[in-house]
């Protein structure tokens, strides 16, 4: 198998100050894509480290990926460093001269002397064409290795390497791709999902978890040597093994993909199916996840924001609680009634629980589902920092509504 290397530029970078995104995103690819990755490596922006690092990358892998280090500015310092290394001098390239004065037209903005320095690169090099942005990259050969150099920035990044840089490896090697199904899950945690799914070993398969707050992925990552009767029989195992929390499937199938917020806007879509809700503990982060997500028009018709302790009756006109006691389930049938919406929900807000030394332990909160024909609530308790806790409620609120569009037919 193909050995590859990446390799993440920049002080920021090594310093903490900026996530290496590029690194996880890049090694993804060239898995599915059937390199093996063996190396990650993170160097500052000091030209003696930079020229090391790639000779000895150059002398022990097949493909070495670089990002970073391709601007205008001085601490910009990949082009040189190749140069140095592979013993050639850098020549300026009219056609990326061009190409870079098209993107500043087009953004209406003025091009400064510091940008040439972009358009020169190592001699021999192959340009790799940026239309993102205006840092060119480029290959070359070094050793044993094909040295590959693209942008830091990561939109740049990924479009030249999906639109440039594959089909070039594609016919560089002689690879043999992978393909990866994920089943996107959220209601249960990693242990709970591992014990439902049990000993899991197959030829030709491997099974990875992936937490990302209340969502859970389960990755089935498939060898080239599977057959496709085995492959399909595996995604099939596993959706109906999965199916009571499944809520998208990516890489096989026809099942809904994307993240929670979009499914569930697409099914709200789908059932030509309007939206009120007031939200207090997710502090606008449903409707916010759910507007944005929609391919469509916004599903949510009228939002509310309560605050602790506001009177959230009197805020929808509706008629007094007896007794003093809050009854949701009467307010979001006010609610819906009154917007003329199909469906209403309401998140409570958060009721801290604390232990003897008035220490905050988890936070309550209470999810109101109103339909024509359902009325439906879940309690939730959450733990951890101010935004985590608003996107976790707002997690469980997407999915109680998603839950109920399913079975509504």
């Amino acid at each position: 198998m193909n050995t590859v290397e990446i390799i993440s530029q920049g002080d920021e970078v090594i310093t903490g100050q900026t996530i290496d995104t590029n690194a996880a995103w890049l090694s993804e690819q060239l898995v599915l894509l059937g390199f093996d990755v063996v190396r990650h490596s993170t160097v500052p922006d000091r030209i003696a480290d930079i020229e090391q690092v790639l000779k000895d990358a150059s002398q022990r892998s097949d493909l070495v990926l670089c990002s970073g280090g391709l601007g205008p500015t001085d601490d910009d310092l990949t082009a040189e460093a190749v140069a140095n290394v592979c013993a050639k001098k850098l020549v300026y390239d009219a056609l990326a001269m061009g190409l870079m004065k098209g993107m500043f037209s087009r953004l209406n903005r003025k091009m400064v002397k510091a940008n040439e320095k972009q358009v020169w690169l190592p001699e021999g090099a192959t340009r790799i064409d940026n239309y993102w942005g205006t840092a060119p990259g480029f290959y070359l050969q070094l050793n044993r290795a094909m040295m590959a150099f693209l942008p830091g920035v990561p939109g740049e990044m990924k479009a030249m390497f999906e639109q440039e840089l594959k089909p070039t490896l594609l016919k560089q090697f002689n690879l043999k791709p992978q393909k990866l199904v994920t089943f996107r899950t959220t209601g249960l945690g990693e242990s709970n999902l591992q014990e439902k799914i049990g000993k899991f070993s197959y030829q030709n398969v491997s099974l990875s978890y992936r937490a990302m707050g209340r969502e859970v992925q389960v990755k089935l990552r498939f060898s080239p040597l599977c057959s496709t009767e085995d492959y399909d029989t595996r995604c099939e195992a596993m959706r109906i093994t999965l199916s009571d929390c499944l809520f998208a499937i990516e890489g096989w199938g026809n099942e809904p993909e994307g993240c929670l917020a979009s499914v569930v806007a697409a099914l709200l879509a789908e059932k030509h199916l309007s939206l009120t809700c007031a939200e207090s503990a997710s502090a606008g982060a449903f409707v916010r996840l759910l507007n944005s997500s929609s391919q469509t028009v916004a599903p949510v018709k009228r939002a509310y924001f309560f605050e602790e302790g506001a009177d959230l009756a009197g805020m929808l006109h509706a008629p007094e609680s007896e007794g003093g006691n809050v009854n949701y389930f009467c307010l979001a049938k006010t609610l819906r009634e009154t917007s003329q919406s199909d469906l209403a929900l309401i998140i409570t807000e958060f009721e801290g629980v604390k232990d003897e030394n008035d220490a905050l332990l988890v936070q309550r909160s209470q999810i109101y589902l109103v339909s024509k024909s359902e009325q439906l609530r879940i309690d939730d308790q959450v733990t951890g920092s101010k935004e985590y806790s608003q996107h976790a409620i707002s997690t469980a609120a997407l999915n109680l509504l998603r839950s109920h569009l399913l079975r509504q037919g």
